[in-house]
């Protein structure tokens, strides 16, 4: 009789094959953007903004039967949270989790950018609020335009000459 070992499912067992599958970390990632859209939403209720939302657009799905089996966004977005401001001026957010040391340009869309420059043209006021940690909650909003460029990475340092302060928040209270 033939001895078989035990079928172990590579993606759901990362650290015995040393890799992850493309849709367990696609799933970590939005997971982990979602939690940043929320501390970045809490931010700006506490500092005083008004009718904060994020921006959804719809999906359209493709089905086989009754299975779903793909879906894609209908329309590409003018940010990640929508929020009046003090005097009433709309301001429009694009939130980046990126915990390791700089906010890379090659991080945004064209039409991330696009849209960014956009609000600002007409008068409105747009950010982008870089989140570098979930636990303790810790963020740079950076109003734009950012000093960032092609090649040209945007370190911790220069966003804190940039906006002169960071924002962190411990148990749901700013430090």
């Amino acid at each position: 009789m033939k001895k078989t070992s035990p079928i172990i499912d590579q993606r759901r067992n990362p650290d015995i094959f040393g890799y992850t599958s493309k849709s367990m970390s696609g799933k970590v990632n939005k997971r982990n953007g979602d939690q940043a859209e929320r501390i970045v939403m809490e931010m700006l209720r506490q500092l005083g903004y008004k009718k904060i939302e994020k921006i959804e657009t719809g999906f359209s799905v493709v089905r086989q039967g009754k299975r779903i089996v793909s879906a894609f966004p209908k329309a590409k977005v003018s940010g990640d949270i929508r929020a009046i401001g003090p005097g009433g001026i709309t301001i429009h957010c694009e939130v980046k989790y990126r915990p390791n040391a700089t906010l890379r340009f090659s991080d945004f869309e064209p039409h991330q950018l696009q849209h960014l420059q956009e609000v600002t043209d007409a008068g409105g006021v747009a950010y982008v609020a870089w989140v570098i940690s979930l636990f303790p909650a810790k963020l740079y909003l950076l109003e734009w335009p950012v000093p960032i460029r092609k090649c040209k990475g945007l370190t911790r340092e220069q966003a804190e000459k940039h906006i002169g302060q960071h924002f962190g928040f411990v148990n749901g209270n700013p430090m």
